[in-house]
C-alpha cells in the first residue's frame, strides 16, 4: 500500500463514512480506467488514419516522380505531408503506449500485516482498514492523474500537429494551381492566333452547327465561331465577326 499523513486524519470518520469514501474512491478508479482505454482506442484510430495518409502521399510522390512529366512541387508537398503525418502518427502511439496504471481493488498480499500503517502489532480494525485503503486509493487517483494528462499532452500534440499539415499542404496545392492557371491563361493571351475567315468557315462545310475541333482552338477563335454561327442562324449576316487578316497560303508558291 501507499500512504501519506492524512491517516490520522480519516481515522477520525465513523465507520460508515469510511465505507462510502472507499466506494468513491473506487469508481473513481474505475471511470479513470473506462476514459485511459477510450483515449487509447482514439490514438490508435488516429494512428491508423495518419499512417494510411502517410503511405498514399508517398505513394503519389513516387508514382509521379517516375512518370512522364514529374511536377517536383507538387512532389516536394507531398513529400512533406507524409513526413509529417508519420511523426503525428508517432505521437499517437506514443500517447497510447503501456504504462503502470492503477486499477480497482487491492491484492490480498497487501493486507499483510506488515504492510499495515500501524505496523504488525495492530490493531487491524475493520474500521483501520478503511481508512488505510481510502488513503491508499487517493495515491492511485493521482498517479493515474498525472499519466492521463502525459498521454492527453501527447495526443494533442499529434492532432495539432496532423491539422496544421492537413492545411499547409492544401493551401500549398491552392497556390500553385492559381499559379499554374494564371500562367497558362496568360500564355494563351499572348500566344493566340485567331482563325482566318476561311478556316473559320472550314467549320461549317456539312453543317453550321459542327463545331468538332472548336474546344482546341484559342478563346478569339472560339469567340469568332460562336459568332459566324449566331450570325448564320439570324439570316447570313456575318458583320459581326471582328476583322480578321487574310489566310496565307497553305503552300509557298514555286518559283518559275
Amino acid at each position: 500500500m501507499t500512504y501519506d499523513n492524512r491517516v490520522g486524519e480519516l481515522s477520525t470518520l465513523k465507520i460508515g463514512v469510511l465505507q462510502e469514501v472507499v466506494r468513491e474512491g473506487e469508481l473513481m478508479l474505475a471511470a479513470q480506467l473506462a476514459v485511459a482505454s477510450a483515449a487509447d482506442q482514439r490514438a490508435m484510430t488516429l494512428a491508423g488514419l495518419l499512417i494510411a495518409g502517410a503511405t498514399a502521399s508517398a505513394g503519389g510522390v513516387v508514382a509521379m516522380l517516375l512518370g512522364d512529366n514529374p511536377n517536383w512541387n507538387i512532389a516536394l508537398v507531398g513529400s512533406a505531408y507524409a513526413a509529417a503525418a508519420i511523426t503525428s502518427a508517432g505521437f499517437a502511439l506514443w500517447s497510447a503506449r503501456p504504462g503502470r496504471f492503477s486499477f480497482p481493488g487491492n491484492e490480498p498480499a497487501s493486507w499483510h500485516p506488515e504492510q499495515w500503517q500501524i505496523g504488525a502489532l495492530g490493531p487491524h480494525t475493520i474500521h483501520q482498514a478503511r481508512v488505510e485503503q481510502a488513503v491508499n486509493l487517493q495515491s492511485q487517483i493521482k498517479k493515474n492523474q498525472r499519466i492521463q494528462a502525459r498521454n492527453a499532452l501527447w495526443l494533442r500534440i499529434s492532432l495539432l500537429l496532423a491539422f496544421l499539415a492537413t492545411v499547409l499542404a492544401a493551401v500549398a496545392i491552392g497556390l500553385w494551381g492559381a499559379h499554374r492557371w494564371q500562367s497558362t491563361a496568360s500564355k494563351d493571351k499572348h500566344e493566340e492566333k485567331p482563325m482566318c475567315r476561311s478556316e473559320v468557315n472550314n467549320f461549317f462545310v456539312n453543317d453550321t452547327t459542327n463545331h468538332k475541333g472548336l474546344e482546341n482552338q484559342p478563346l478569339q477563335t472560339r469567340k469568332n465561331v460562336r459568332t459566324f454561327t449566331h450570325a448564320i442562324r439570324r439570316g447570313g449576316r456575318t458583320s459581326r465577326l471582328p476583322a480578321e487578316q487574310a489566310c496565307k497560303p497553305s503552300h509557298p508558291a514555286s518559283g518559275a
